[in-house]
């Protein structure tokens, strides 16, 4: 455990906190704006993205996309069977009756098949990246371990979900059920990229990281672990989170903020997974279309007050030639990564290039020390927009 983590009074370690799953329905929980649980085709909104540009776009494109779909929907059928005169429709041919004499307009266009260059949120487990040995129930969210394969010593089965992390919202959390730790209790929960083998628990390969409930050990990218925290077992709610504007990864139980489990976190495209041993093991998860039992909501409000406080804890001046570089220039620095990781990539290449020209125009600094967070050479963030 990380003994340097700043845990406030609300998330102590003496049992469930105030946001254990009695109280959980009250915390202004908001999914797709209608009060609760996913909409109808799926989509949801964990409360602590709520007011998250990150959320703000992806319902943008979600809109978008949804209004295009209508759009290609065939129109209310035309009684004379006439073709439409307009441009777009006017040299395509005049469709055949259906049985029932209506004739229907063809749209040209199609519905968009993205998320407008967003990651979308991970939201089930899925068949195409499991192993064999478990098995995924309807809904996506429950994973069993049903056997069938032979196991060998430090091999077990493991499962990722249809959609990583999205970096672009700043945080990620979400939560598993322990409904039966099943023999051992050989259940690793964590995160891991897209081509680590399906075949060891979360933690034991390069490009994964992971906690154990039958040791409370953490693994990261190793078969070696190191102690963190308690065991986990039969009816706790494991959390799993990784901050992306920190690099840091935590873990929760039954509602209680365990600490920091990893650091350094730079460059990732991880996937929530989730792998077992033994039999009778099973696992359900929340991605936030229900709400939380850990107040993760509190905890992204301080991350967001934590940079603020930082900020306002220089005196910000127009720089001039009796300035101090070194505050001007850390100032101007962490502006520009709290943009970019925010997914602001476009203001920040302005900021860095105004304030660039600032610079150059007062002749301080040289060639400045702010050029080391310029996000054009920031190839990650330019990359997170666009995913």
């Amino acid at each position: 455990m990380d003994d340097g983590v700043n845990i406030p009074g609300s998330w102590g370690r003496g049992g469930a906190g105030s946001h254990s799953s009695q109280y959980a329905y009250g915390s202004g929980y908001s999914s797709a704006g209608n009060g609760g649980g996913a909409n109808d085709d799926g989509f949801f909104i964990p409360s602590y993205l709520r007011r998250s540009k990150y959320i703000e776009r992806l319902q943008t494109a979600r809109e978008a996309k949804a209004a295009a779909q209508r759009d290609a929907l065939p129109t209310q059928p035309r009684r004379s069977g006439a073709l439409s005169s307009r441009s777009s429709t006017a040299s395509l041919p005049k469709l055949a009756p259906s049985h029932r004499g209506m004739t229907y307009e063809v749209i040209e266009h199609q519905p968009p098949e993205d998320n407008g260059g967003l990651t979308p949120l991970p939201s089930k487990w899925v068949e195409r990246d499991k192993n064999q040995a478990v098995e995924i129930g309807s809904d996506g969210l429950d994973v069993r371990f049903v056997g069938g394969v032979k196991l060998h010593e430090n091999e077990a089965a493991a499962t990722r979900t249809d959609h990583p992390m999205p970096v672009q919202g700043g945080l990620y959390y979400y939560e598993v059920t322990i409904v039966s730790k099943g023999k051992e209790g050989l259940i690793g929960i964590g995160f891991s990229g897209p081509k680590v083998s399906l075949e060891r628990l979360p933690g034991w390969e390069p490009d994964s990281w992971g906690w154990h409930g039958d040791d409370g050990n953490t693994f990261c990218c190793q078969v070696t672990g190191k102690a963190y925290g308690p065991k986990f077992t039969t009816g706790d709610v494991v959390g799993c989170g990784v901050n992306f504007m920190t690099g840091c990864a935590f873990f929760t139980k039954n509602g209680v903020l365990q600490g920091n489990a990893f650091r350094d976190l730079k460059d990732i495209n991880v996937y929530p997974s989730v792998g077992m041993r033994r039999p009778q093991a099973h696992v359900t998860v929340n991605f936030g279309q229900t709400p939380f039992v850990f107040d993760i909501d509190e905890m992204m409000r301080r991350e967001r007050d934590n940079i603020g406080e930082e900020i306002n804890a220089y005196e910000y001046t127009t720089p001039s030639l009796h300035a101090r570089p070194d505050e001007n220039a850390f100032l101007k620095e962490l502006v520009a990564q709290f943009l970019v990781h925010d997914g602001f990539v476009e203001t920040a290449k302005a900021f860095a290039e105004e304030t660039r020209a600032e610079s150059r125009a007062l002749q301080i600094g040289g060639n400045g020390s702010y050029d080391r967070a310029s996000p054009e050479e920031d190839l990650d963030a330019v990359n997170r927009q666009r995913e």
